[in-house]
């Protein structure tokens, strides 16, 4: 891939300095991340050049970051910050990666134990919850009791973490 495809993909003009960002990062990490990936974090490298240049408008002070529990708080929160900031979400280990959004259906349950609750979720795909539920062979108890449902299944859109080849 060379800069000129990456400038078509990001869809823009840029400047000698933008261009020549993108040629290092070509240079040092080409071939060793997916194109869609690099073709990502070239993007980042150039926001961040433009907002230490003035270009783009800065972070607002008003945003407060936390949990979100519906699309529209979260479409809310976003509606605050300038459309080019990237959506990542927690890598594997460590640091971010790109935000893959879908769409799956859950069945939300109560009564799990800390661990459960941190370690798999309090919501779980309806068919894994009705086993959990009917004490499966793996069971999410706390305290020996199986988890109870909250309401009904729902569908939810859950970001996840691109996958790597």
């Amino acid at each position: 891939m060379g800069v000129e495809a990456v400038i078509t993909a990001l869809g823009g003009r840029f400047t000698a300095e933008e261009a020549a960002i993108a040629e290092r990062l070509l240079r040092e990490c080409g071939g060793t991340v997916p194109d869609a990936q690099l073709i990502e974090e070239i993007g980042l490298a150039i926001a961040i050049h433009r907002r230490g240049r003035g270009i783009m408008e800065p972070m607002p002070d008003t945003f407060e970051p936390g949990p979100v529990n519906t699309v529209g708080e979260l479409i809310q929160r976003l509606q605050q910050l300038p459309p080019e900031t990237p959506l990542l979400v927690s890598g594997y280990e460590s640091g971010c990666d790109t935000a893959v959004a879908g769409l799956t259906e859950v069945q939300e349950l109560s009564g799990l134990g800390w661990y459960h609750g941190w370690y798999h979720g309090r919501y779980q795909d309806p068919a894994e919850a009705a086993l959990q539920i009917e004490g499966g062979e793996w069971k999410l108890m706390k305290d020996g009791v199986p988890p109870v449902p909250v309401g009904e299944p729902v569908i939810a859109v859950v970001l996840r973490r691109i996958e790597h080849d």
